[in-house]
């Protein structure tokens, strides 16, 4: 009996309270008609966004329905801004068409096709689409400092505090030795999504960074989606079990917004025999 109760409410741990779309697209220069890449895409004053990958493609998930503002930018510079309606269906907008300058309502449209109604070809099934937590994270980005990172393995051979990460614009690299410890904000992962970076020595609006670039997370209450969301994982690695929620509360009338995000993640033992593991954030 209690293994079925586990059962039933691992289920419904995975129910989503909110109704939500996923929004896809292509972003095509109007001048070349190539794929513009790199470029992010977002829905403005809300945590949804994305990057195009090396096809021009993007994917927004797990968007609310609502009316809101698509702006594209690249490099800092803004290339687009249209009102967009999201349905709380899926949706595919087709060829996005940015140019070097902000595109105006009535030079640009926006075909709206039922994701239903598209027979999606094969180079798409294969296509590498960016998501919300990592903001198209290049493939090999991930790997090596997250796959890799146990093993010791170093972006270009350089250690974290070749790098500069700053949460709303406050650095978090400790002060003594520039070391960035990624386990003080472990488990917040729905709060942590709406992330920014630069690679390389170049300047930001928040921060010069270092040779590894720098990172911004944007965890203002005000531009975290409003959603109420209850998630369960398991898992065979450090932790068998995990478990989150979050709320937030979207802009009120009087301007003002919040956001909890509780987790806790635990094993009596993982993938290293006696490695007990239990912890709260």
């Amino acid at each position: 009996m209690k293994q079925f109760y586990l059962i039933f409410v691992g289920v419904l741990f995975n129910v989503y309270l909110i109704e939500a779309q996923t929004v896809k697209g292509v972003l095509v220069s109007s001048d070349t008609e190539l794929p513009v890449i790199g470029a992010d895409i977002m829905l403005e004053g809300t945590g949804f966004n994305a990057a195009s990958n090396a096809s021009g493609r993007f994917s927004i998930f797990d968007v609310v329905a609502g009316d809101y503002q698509m702006v594209i930018s690249l490099d800092d510079k803004e290339l687009y801004r249209q009102p967009f309606i999201a349905t709380g269906k899926d949706m595919f907008l087709g060829d996005v068409k940015v140019a070097n300058s902000i595109q105006s309502e009535s030079s640009s449209e926006i075909t709206v096709v039922e994701l239903s109604d598209i027979t999606q070809d094969t180079n798409e099934d294969d296509a590498d689409y960016g998501t919300i937590l990592s903001s198209g994270r290049d493939d090999f980005l991930s790997t090596a400092a997250f796959t890799f990172g146990s093993l010791r393995f170093n972006l270009r051979g350089l250690s974290s505090d070749f790098g500069s990460v700053y949460m709303n614009g406050v650095p978090m690299n400790e002060l003594e030795n520039g070391a960035l410890y990624y386990g003080q904000w472990g488990g917040l992962n729905d709060v942590l999504r709406n992330v920014h970076r630069n690679h390389g020595l170049v300047a930001s609006d928040y921060g010069i960074g270092g040779f590894l670039g720098n990172t911004d997370i944007n965890v203002r209450a005000s531009d975290q989606r409003k959603q109420t969301r209850i998630q369960y994982a398991t898992s065979n690695r450090s932790y068998t079990n995990r478990l989150m929620l979050t709320h937030s509360s979207g802009l009120n009338k009087s301007g003002f917004a919040y956001t909890a995000s509780l987790s806790r993640r635990w094993a009596q033992e993982g993938y290293t025999p006696g490695s007990f593991y239990d912890a709260y954030s």
